[in-house]
């Protein structure tokens, strides 16, 4: 059936890297796991929709978010701040104990991963 559409997924500096390609209207979404280093012109730049999801401790990601607001994409972007979470919490939890609430947070993140990325690049 072939490729139909490509979305991107970054983990920390990865962040920045989805949000550069996001802006050569060649994915069709992004996700990114306590990014770092993104500025607002990111947003700004960005030609698809958009998922962020910071740690607690990552600088606040509004201003990145904030800036695609004009985008005609907008209404599909999203965030979800884990406040309880440290950067890097994703790739780094200890996923032995799957009831713990790092562990949880991480499947869940995921897991929101996949269906953003699945509702975006249909």
């Amino acid at each position: 059936t072939g490729v139909r559409s490509i979305g991107m997924i970054g983990f920390c500096w990865g962040g920045k890297v989805v949000m550069l390609a996001s802006k050569r209207g060649k994915i069709k979404g992004g996700v990114s796991c306590h990014p770092a280093f993104l500025e607002p012109e990111d947003g700004a730049n960005a030609d698809c929709p958009q998922f962020f999801m910071p740690a607690g401790d990552d600088p606040p990601i509004d201003p990145v978010f904030d800036a695609m607001k004009s985008k005609p994409f907008f209404d599909k972007c999203k965030k979800k701040v884990y406040s309880d979470q440290p950067h890097g919490w994703v790739l780094r939890s200890d996923m032995s104990d799957p009831t713990a609430k790092a562990a949880r947070d991480a499947n869940d993140a995921v897991e929101l991963a996949i269906e953003f990325l699945d509702s975006v690049t249909m």
